[in-house]
């Protein structure tokens, strides 16, 4: 199981984000703790980290390079909408990655999937594979 944790705290008015993963990696039934490891991407305007099989970080990595107008706009992260569509868009590419790896995503199996928390400078966002998200602080 992962573990990933974000707290925002603004101390005299500047936002500070601190975040938190474990480094254990889960390739199909392989599970591998790599010394150098991380759960999270970084963006230009914030951070995904991430819990779920290795399928998840591929897809984030691949965004983060990405030069579509479509994928920087989204990026912004300035409103629940990019946020969204950010999701959407995560998991649109998930499921591809999925399904030609001849996987199927099953949601009632919790080893299938990801979850993520996208840290702003302005609000943290918790992110389930289904797509329910928590707006965390404001």
């Amino acid at each position: 199981m992962t573990a990933i944790l974000a707290l925002r705290k603004v101390i005299k008015d500047v936002p500070y984000v601190i975040f938190a993963c474990d480094s254990l990696i889960v390739d199909g039934e392989d599970k591998i703790i790599l010394d150098n490891s991380h759960k999270y991407v970084e963006f230009t305007n914030f951070v995904a980290l991430f819990a779920g099989d290795a399928a998840i970080q591929h897809v984030l990595e691949n965004l983060k390079q990405s030069g579509s107008l479509k994928v920087k706009k989204i990026l912004k992260m300035s409103s629940l909408a990019d946020v969204q569509s950010f999701q959407a868009l995560v998991y649109g590419e998930y499921k591809k990655l999925i399904e030609s790896a001849g996987m199927i995503i099953d949601k009632s199996y919790n080893d299938i999937g990801y979850g993520l928390i996208i840290a702003t400078l302005d609000c943290l966002y918790t992110i389930s594979c289904d797509g329910f998200i928590v707006q965390n602080s404001k």
